[in-house]
This record gives C-alpha cells, structure tokens and sequence, in this order.
C-alpha cells in the first residue's frame, strides 16, 4: 500500500513539473519582447546612453536573443554595434546563491563572451577572440587612419558598479598583423607601417592603471613600453603619467618615411637601433622627455 502511494505521489509531482516546465516555456515565448525592447531603450536614454535593440526574442536556457544592438556611449562620439547578441542565466551559479548572467555577441567580426555577476562587487569576465581592429569604431581624429589586424584576450573586473578609481581589473591582450595606415591624422600625412605582432597587459587597482608591458615586433616598426603607470584623475584626460620608458625601433623604410618624428625624438639612437624615452605628462597631452 505504502509503495502504492509512493508511485502515486512520485506521478503528481512529476505531472506537475511538466505542466509548470511547459507554462513556464509558454510564457517566456510569449513575452511582449519589442515593448521590453522600448522600454530598456528609454530607460537607458533617460541616463544618457542611447541604445537601439533590433529583433529582441527567446532565446537559449530561458534567455534572450537579439539581432543587434548599437550602444551610443555618452561624450564619445562612437557607435558600438554588435550583432548575434544571446543572453542567459548561469544556473549554476543561481543554484549556487552567486546569480549572475552569461552572455555571447558577434563584435567586429569576432566573438565575445562573458559572465556578469549581480552579487557583491558586480563582478564581470569577459573574453574576445579574432576581432578585426579596422571593424572597432574609433573617435576623431583617428578614424581617418586606416589600422588593420585582429585582436583577442580577456577582461576581469571586480567591482563592476564602483567607480573605475574603486574597481580592480586585468586586461590581457594579444595582436596579430597589425598594420596603420596610409592615412592622415588631423590633417597630418601618415605612411603604411606594419607593427606586426602585440601583447598588452594592464592591471587597475587603487585607482591606478599599470601597464605592466606593451609590445610589438616583426614588422617595420617595433613598440615596446613598460614600466608605464597612470593615476586615474577626473576628468580622465588630466590623469597623470607615472614612469614608463617607450622604446622605438624603426626599420630603414619607417626610418625615411618617419624622418621628422625621430628628428624631434628626445635623444639620439642607441648602438641597438633603438629610440629611448621617458612618458611624462597626461593622457590627454603625454610627453616624451630624454632618458
């Protein structure tokens, strides 16, 4: 009798989640997607930001799905577009009381993921991979300069609603074929030149941004600079320049093409080919300064 009702009991219960399995499906299927659409884009435009989300339907694991989505950031004349935009809970971290968001979108070409957390310090993961930097939208003047080459790495922030002078974050990036021009920058000529292959990697903490190193190698011009500190400041542009020692070495072409900018060059060329100097200023308006 006991092992009767046990199977009776084990059968309601099971009935029972497939009817709330199936209304929950219906319901999140049949959610007024394009009114949820306007009212993010309003609410965000009220904050100054404006967004614009095309085909917002169901998607995967009781998420979101959007064709795209074009973010217009206040006080940067840019458009951030990405497209194939799909958004989900991360069960196991809900299951686990740490709710937070998975999300995966098509952004210049390449693919981004990632995991924000509602919990705490907002905690957010992000990664990248075959970026093309051509496709990255880029203020005035610098979008006249063409640049070429793809780009991936990782983003870590802890802290993501603090303020950029509270939070902590890693950034690791790598590049590869990274070619700029020919162009022009506020009217100023700017030859071809291949950088070749990069890596930057930068930590935030305590409100300061250390680049521990920044490289590129294998084309004409070869970049390195390290020991490079900046101390968050508001505005941004007036944040100041601490340390950092910026290494140029130009092959014989950028070295013809590039000639008035080693001529300004503070301090002459080493035995190893290389132009030497320190970073001092801010970012808005950086200066090189003899070794």
């Amino acid at each position: 009798m006991a092992a009767k009702t046990g199977r009776v009991v084990g059968r309601v219960v099971a009935y029972g989640l497939v009817f709330l399995t199936a209304f929950g499906v219906s319901l999140w299927r049949s959610l007024p997607y394009d009114e949820i659409a306007s009212a993010v884009e309003s609410r965000l435009q009220d904050r100054g930001v404006t967004v614009r989300v095309r085909g917002l339907g169901p998607g995967p694991w009781f998420g979101v799905r959007a064709e795209s989505v074009k973010v217009e950031p206040p006080g940067l004349p840019v458009q951030l577009a990405v497209s194939d935009l799909e958004a989900w809970p991360a069960w196991a971290r809900a299951l686990g009381g740490r709710p937070a968001l998975r999300f995966r979108a098509v952004v210049a070409g390449g693919t981004v993921e990632g995991e924000v957390g509602s919990y705490g310090r907002a905690p957010l993961a992000l990664s990248w991979a075959d970026v093309a930097l051509g496709q990255i939208p880029r203020p005035p003047p610098w979008k006249e300069l063409p640049l070429a080459g793809r780009t991936g790495g990782s983003l870590s922030v802890d802290g993501l609603r603090q303020s950029p002078f509270e939070a902590r974050a890693r950034l690791q990036a790598s590049f590869s074929g990274v070619r700029i021009g020919p162009g022009k920058v506020r009217g100023v000529p700017v030859p071809a030149v291949g950088l070749g292959d990069g890596m930057l990697e930068v930590n935030l903490e305590g409100g300061r941004a250390e680049v521990r190193e920044a490289r590129f190698q294998g084309g004409d011009l070869e970049v390195l600079l390290t020991g490079a500190a900046v101390d968050l400041r508001r505005p941004l542009g007036r944040s100041p320049i601490k340390g950092g020692l910026l290494s140029l070495t130009p092959n014989q072409k950028v070295q013809e093409d590039l000639a008035l900018l080693f001529a300004l060059f503070p301090g002459s060329r080493g035995s190893d080919g290389r132009y030497t100097a320190r970073i001092r200023g801010t970012l808005q308006a950086p200066r090189l300064l003899r070794r």
